[in-house]
């Protein structure tokens, strides 16, 4: 017999188009690629290459991240891994800025994004404590 899951009330319902999701994405991916390119075509590698390796750093970051909740289901490792992305995309954002204002502003929507998504991975963590491993 399958359990009920809790779940947040502020997720997106699952009635919603998938693509509501698939456009933040592309969107959100759009602005960090620009804010990148942004970087490097104003200070180049040379005198930009810690911001575009923490950048870098960032994206691969995410992907740990979806792994671990997604194929994993570890969601306690995951809250703890995205605490780290977000501290290392305030730390890209701030050496973005500094290149350029731009970019700094193109990356504080992800900032925010992955700030919402912290929390939900948060609450799902709790109501779900028992089922963790």
């Amino acid at each position: 017999m399958a359990t009920s899951v809790p779940q947040v009330i502020y997720t997106i319902p699952p009635s919603s188009p998938a693509n509501i999701n698939n456009s933040m994405a592309v969107s959100s991916g759009q602005r960090r690629g620009s804010a990148a390119w942004l970087v490097w075509r104003q200070a180049g590698f040379k005198d930009a290459g810690a911001a575009l390796i923490l950048f870098a750093g960032q994206l691969v970051l995410n992907a740990l991240w979806s792994y671990l909740f997604f194929g994993l289901h570890r969601v306690d490792l995951a809250f703890y891994e995205i605490l780290v992305l977000w501290s290392l995309i305030l730390i890209v954002m701030i050496l973005f800025w500094r290149e350029s204002r731009l970019a700094g502003a193109l990356m504080l929507p992800y900032l925010v994004w992955v700030g919402f998504a912290s929390v939900l991975n948060y609450t799902l963590w709790r109501l779900n404590s028992g089922s963790l491993p």
